[in-house]
């Protein structure tokens, strides 16, 4: 849970500051994740391609992502929001479908076509666990990566990209 207090002493100022300029403790999560959203996508343009991907390209390159150290903290805050919402916690439960759906868009715009119905959200998904398991062994996730990307390779030669 997020804490003002907390937050206020790191930023300077006094909670009672945070609640007037945002009025709320909702609306202060809701503008931070917007201004962490759009510094990710920024950092991200760096890694975007022309051209579109097979989903092993995609995910081969994604996963590396995740280990990028610029990157990486801003993954683990979205997943992070996107497990609170899960777990229905507001407002972070709003917050967590849009993000989702964006991921989702962003994925899909990046697949080779056409893109199978689940495509984007899989490799979503393993992005999303990748991150978390790369916060809790500290970044030691090549294993796995190189596993995850074996199956999917297996899938795209039997034709199930």
């Amino acid at each position: 849970m997020l804490a003002l207090r907390g937050l206020a002493e790191r930023l300077g100022t006094s909670a009672r500051m945070l609640m007037y300029y945002f009025g709320s403790k909702e609306t202060l999560v809701v503008e931070v994740a917007a201004v962490l959203s759009q510094r990710l996508q920024a950092k991200l343009a760096r890694f975007a391609v022309a051209e579109r991907r097979s989903p092993v390209q995609f995910l081969n390159t994604v996963l590396q992502m995740t280990r990028d150290p610029d990157l990486s903290p801003f993954m683990s805050v979205m997943t992070e929001l996107v497990a609170r919402g899960a777990r229905g916690q507001k407002p972070y439960d709003r917050l967590a479908e849009a993000l989702v759906a964006d991921w989702v868009a962003w994925i899909d715009s990046r697949l080779v076509e056409p893109v199978r119905p689940g495509q984007a959200m899989a490799v979503l998904a393993i992005v999303e666990g990748m991150t978390i398991l790369g916060a809790a062994t500290h970044g030691r996730t090549e294993t796995a990566a190189g596993f995850l990307i074996g199956i999917f390779e297996a899938a795209q030669r039997r034709g199930g990209d």
